[in-house]
């Protein structure tokens, strides 16, 4: 029987965020999401780990978050027992994306075909309805793999004048959506900007875009 998660590995992910060198642990942390952590303790420690850096912006050590009262007292004994290494080489933190990312798949593949096969035992089926869910999660588990990605800034040689006026403080015209959350946080969108609205098959593209004209 094929496993689903790796214990050790999810820790050494958590522990690694929290005491690899340099920057190297915010990196693997914007590499990975909770749908990459299954056991229990190291789900809580990661959720954690997201609410204190979006509130404070910098990661806690190990030991800190380890005694947070917020994570329950089991989990808290879980990852304070917990003798993982940190990974401190580049190709170590690769090994860790590539490794939770490979049970990430097989989870969503497993629960998947459970579905699958519960609907197929029901006396009645909508066919269609389950085809559709199944080419929906399946594109899902492959869209967010995690991929290497080149990051364009720029067009050309503008990218120090967008720098620039980034930390000037200027900004374009901005136009308003229409849609009240948005336009609270964001004012609008750049005015002559270039939009991409993505989402699965019958996920709302074509109606959300008309909304927007």
């Amino acid at each position: 029987c094929m496993k689903l998660l790796s214990v050790n590995l999810e820790l050494r992910a958590i522990k690694s965020i929290c005491e690899a060198p340099s920057n190297k642990g915010s990196s693997l942390l914007g590499q990975l999401a909770s749908g990459h952590f299954y056991h229990p303790p190291a789900q809580e420690a990661f959720s954690r780990l997201l609410n204190i850096v979006r509130h404070s912006g910098e990661i806690p050590d190990y030991t800190a978050l380890c005694t947070d009262p917020v994570i329950t007292e089991d989990s808290r004994e879980i990852l304070l027992g917990s003798t993982e290494t940190v990974a401190k080489r580049t190709s170590s933190l690769e090994a860790i994306v590539v490794g939770l990312e490979k049970y990430r798949k097989l989870r969503g593949l497993f629960f998947t075909a459970e579905q699958t096969i519960t609907a197929l035992t029901e006396q009645t089926m909508d066919l269609d309805k389950v085809l559709e869910h199944n080419t929906n999660a399946l594109l899902k588990i492959r869209t967010t793999a995690v991929q290497d990605q080149l990051v364009h800034f720029g067009r050309g040689n503008n990218s120090s004048g967008l720098v620039t006026e980034l930390l000037s403080g200027t900004t374009p015209p901005l136009v308003p959506t229409g849609f009240d959350v948005w336009d609270r946080r964001s004012v609008g969108v750049p005015f002559g900007s270039l939009m991409i609205i993505g989402a699965n098959t019958s996920g709302g593209k074509s109606t959300l875009a008309g909304q927007l004209l």
